[in-house]
Order: C-alpha cells, then structure tokens, then sequence
C-alpha cells in the first residue's frame, strides 16, 4: 500500500509538471502567433 501511493503521487507530480511545461509553451507560442 506504501509503494502504491508513492506510485500514485509520483504520477501525478508528473502531470502537474507537463500541464506546467504546456502551459509555458502556449504562453510563449501564443503572443508569437499574435504578432
């Protein structure tokens, strides 16, 4: 049970961290597209 919540919020840090590094992308493609 230990290692499977471990598991579990391993995961999710590693969504958070691509919805974060997404997030910067739009941020920076999106003014580009603008101008």
């Amino acid at each position: 049970m230990k290692s499977d919540g471990t598991k579990k919020r391993q995961r999710i840090a590693t969504v958070v961290v691509v919805l974060v590094v997404i997030a910067m992308v739009i941020t920076t493609v999106v003014p580009a597209m603008m101008m």
